[in-house]
């Protein structure tokens, strides 16, 4: 049975997607996702450390700051879980955590509220939380908090935060544990500043610390404030800000070592525009690092930061855009610069505070969605090197009872899919051809059944949260079918989210990737190439097929290498020999029935099934044109049989690339499957409440789009020794004026005889495209979008990238 969890319940993880062993086969880039959590209604994280891969911690609070409750959640490695904090008179907020073992952490934060509290500590045991006793701050002042915590061991560590006298004037504050009780440890504010802080700190060793924060003088002017321990007590060390800048402050710090630590906030110049602020201690002296922000950001700020190594650390934080929109922000140092990151922000509300990294491929990022009032959690994955292995379709999920459809799935007792609700289901082991538990991403062909509503159903790696993407978009009362690669999560399972009604699901399953074994002769490597019409069933149209539409119940052979009889010449085309399978669009045009389509290898000597298939390709109405990518074994002779369910039928097939079987003599290129992402959506950024490579670029009747996708959103940058070759995307028609139909192919040829999407007025349709990168020259990385009638908006999320193996 397919677990079905509803948006609103009590949301549990179980992993972002799948990664092979490290060293096993070449990884791609570090990407970060977003990765479920338990949902708890106004939640905020804003510290987290890790123990181990398999024991973190992640504390905040849930309410408001005038008015909260601490929060604490545990991660086992595989999900994250909501685990009991001791109640606290007037409420609770714990700011950071940090832990020298799997039974001795350290939270601490604040007790009363934001307008009474009280510094507060709790420690694990290994069993459970517990308030402990801290030192009360100097004077007994009203008013007290921490905001960070650090351990060396489990008799060395400091808090720090600040404490506020009967006249208001804040002060820096800092407290040592060392193996029985905390202790008050003085140390510095700014002299005659009003408002002295310490955000965050750091131990290299027992003898060298460092706090960092900021002070303000009476006009309310920020100045960044550094502070280092020696072993005997602290000091103001001189830490000079960013040159030009009018003011700044920090937030947090780490160090690697005593002669290499990082300290991260902000800065603004004499315009009163902050910018993201990166400072390095560099054994003697700190200095400010240049670090990126966004093109569009009027305002940014790293709120924390660490480092897996001298040169791999991240920072992470928010940005605000030109539309005064708040986006998660994340860096990444690599041992000579900063650079942007990728960050899936889940609205234009958000903000990361603290990161905490296991090893350099495994880093997690705490922080906060405002507009869904959730926590926030990020995580980082690897995409690996794949390469393809077809199987016979097969259905492996239906939502629709045995009785309806007579036939019994791991889903069948579900029922309809309902409103905001997510369905997760075993792919992994399952049907008469079962994928391996191996396999990293899957091919998929989901059909949308018979919906209550208007609606888009989206596919995602189980255990990550539902991403800003969508697989099918159909209205209500129709069947609609959409091929999908999407990368498996822990334990070899797919989710899929409904957005509105209540709608059926069926699955099937033609293939998947997995780390390919050996290093020469692998078969499944991919090879791209433009889309060439190989066959279209319409009169006078040049191909084979030509003048043949296909009959109800009828089956027809078509041989997909070599060149379309129009056209002799053509290159590249699919190969006489060594390809086992291929890329096709298969597009139904105008048949006049309701109708189904479907698409597998033929048999020896050219034969076709004679039988109703088990599965379906294309679902379509009556004189409607309906597209969907099929990845299909080629019989002996490099054909496929293509099946019409009822009435006549025309169709066309349109080729994108094929599947080596591993005695090709030119080298495939290897998947890499990412959790979705969208580089490109051409409506106005403020009515979705995102920016993308596209926006406010609405395509016009006969006109092409450009969108860059190699190096966007950490894809891999063209250039070097193995750019990506080809991109697998689904792209989205959104509400056109006219009928019309989108091509999508290299930036660098001329617009294509074919077609990828066909679309109705008013209507969003999507499609699964393969299409081919250019190497070089100066659309390399590039692809072009071809409108033919009315204008239209459209919308491109990447599942993955193929890339030629490295060169050993």
């Amino acid at each position: 049975m397919a677990a079905v969890v509803a948006a609103a319940s009590a949301g549990l993880s179980l992993a972002r997607p799948q990664r092979a062993e490290a060293g096993a086969v070449p990884v791609g880039p570090t990407l970060w996702t977003t990765v479920a959590s338990p949902q708890v209604a106004n939640s905020f994280l804003s510290g987290i450390t890790c123990v181990n891969a398999d024991d973190c911690w992640a504390v905040g609070f849930v309410g408001s700051i005038l008015d909260s409750t601490a929060l604490v959640e545990q991660y086992n490695g595989t999900s994250w879980s909501v685990v009991g904090s001791p109640a606290v008179s007037g409420g609770a907020y714990l700011a950071q955590v940090s832990c020298v073992g799997v039974d001795d952490c350290w939270a601490v934060g604040l007790s009363g509220g934001a307008l009474d509290p009280s510094a507060l500590i709790e420690q694990y045991n290994g069993t459970s939380w517990s308030v402990v006793s801290t030192a009360p701050a100097p004077g007994r002042a009203p008013y007290s908090e921490f905001a960070a915590v650090t351990c060396l061991s489990a008799d060395d560590c400091w808090a720090v935060g600040n404490y506020a006298d009967s006249n208001d004037t804040t002060y820096t504050l800092t407290e040592q544990y060392t193996g029985s009780a905390w202790d008050l440890v003085s140390s510095l504010s700014v002299v005659g500043s009003p408002y002295s802080v310490l955000n965050g700190v750091a131990c290299a060793s027992a003898s060298e610390c460092w706090a960092v924060g900021y002070s303000t003088d009476n006009s309310g002017n920020s100045t960044s404030l550094t502070e280092e321990y020696t072993g005997s007590s602290w000091s103001i060390a001189t830490n000079p800000g960013p040159a030009g800048s009018a003011q700044s402050g920090l937030f947090g710090v780490t160090c690697v070592s005593t002669s290499d630590c990082w300290a991260v906030g902000q800065y603004a110049d004499s315009s009163g525009y902050w910018f993201t602020l990166t400072q390095q201690y560099g054994g003697s002296s700190w200095s400010t690092v240049a670090s990126p922000n966004p093109p569009s950001s009027v305002n940014g700020v790293h709120f924390g930061v660490t480092c897996a190594s001298a040169s791999d650390c991240w920072a992470v934080g928010y940005y605000l855009d030109s539309s005064n929109e708040q986006f998660t922000l994340i860096e990444q140092y690599n041992g000579t610069s900063w650079s942007l990151a990728y960050s899936p922000s889940p609205s234009d509300n958000a903000e990361l505070v603290q990161p905490a990294c296991i090893s350099a491929a495994d880093c997690i990022a705490v922080g906060v969605d405002w507009n869904s009032g959730q926590a926030l959690i990020e995580q980082t994955y690897q995409p690996v090197a794949t390469a393809y292995t077809a199987l016979s379709p097969s259905r492996i999920c239906d939502t629709r009872t045995a009785a309806v459809t007579g036939y019994s799935t791991e889903c069948s007792s579900d029922g309809p899919l309902g409103q905001g609700a997510t369905m997760t289901f075993q792919v992994t082991g399952v049907g008469s051809e079962p994928v391996p538990s191996d396999a990293q991403s899957v091919v998929l062909n989901v059909t949308a059944i018979s919906g209550t509503a208007g609606t888009f159903l989206t596919a995602f790696p189980a255990g990550s949260a539902v991403p800003t993407a969508s697989n099918i978009n159909v209205n209500a009362a129709t069947n609609q079918a959409n091929l999908v690669v999407v990368a498996l999560g822990a334990g070899g399972q797919v989710s899929i989210y409904n957005s509105l009604g209540s709608i059926n699901v069926a699955v099937d399953v033609e293939g998947y990737f997995a780390a390919p074994s050996g290093s020469s002769s692998i078969p499944g490597l991919f090879h791209p190439i433009s889309p060439l019409r190989i066959c279209d069933s319409r009169s006078g149209t040049g191909t084979a097929c030509s003048g043949n539409p296909l009959g109800p119940g009828q089956w027809t052979r078509v041989v997909v290498s070599g060149c379309p009889t129009g056209d002799p010449t053509c290159t590249p085309s699919v190969p006489a020999t060594d390809a086992a399978a291929v890329a096709l669009n298969l597009t139904a045009v105008s048949g006049t029935s309701l109708t189904y389509m479907a698409v597998e290898p033929a048999g020896a000597g050219g034969t076709c099934p004679s039988g109703t298939p088990q599965f379906s390709n294309v679902n379509v109405n009556a004189q409607t044109n309906l597209p969907n990518r099929v990845i299909v074994p080629l019989g002996p002779a490099n054909d496929v049989c293509v099946y019409n369910s009822l009435g006549s039928i025309n169709f066309i097939l349109d080729v994108n690339g094929w599947f080596g079987n591993g005695s090709e003599s030119t080298q495939g290129a290897e998947f890499y499957a990412v959790s979705p992402l969208r580089i490109c959506d051409t409506r106005d950024e403020l009515a979705v409440n995102y920016s993308t490579e596209c926006s406010d670029a609405t395509l016009t009747q006969g006109g092409t789009l450009t969108i860059p996708v190699a190096g966007v959103d950490s894809l891999p940058a063209d250039g070097g020794a193995t750019p990506p070759v080809a991109v697998i995307a689904n792209v989205t028609a959104v509400s056109g004026s006219a009928f019309t139909y989108f091509t999508l192919y290299p930036a660098n040829v001329s617009l294509p005889n074919a077609s990828d999407l066909n679309v109705s007025p008013q209507q969003n349709t999507p499609n699964l495209v393969i299409v081919q990168l250019p190497a070089t020259g100066g659309n390399a990385g590039e692809v072009d979008l071809y409108n033919n009638q009315g204008s239209i908006d459209a919308i491109v999320d990447v599942a993955g990238w193929f890339q030629l193996p490295p060169v050993v």
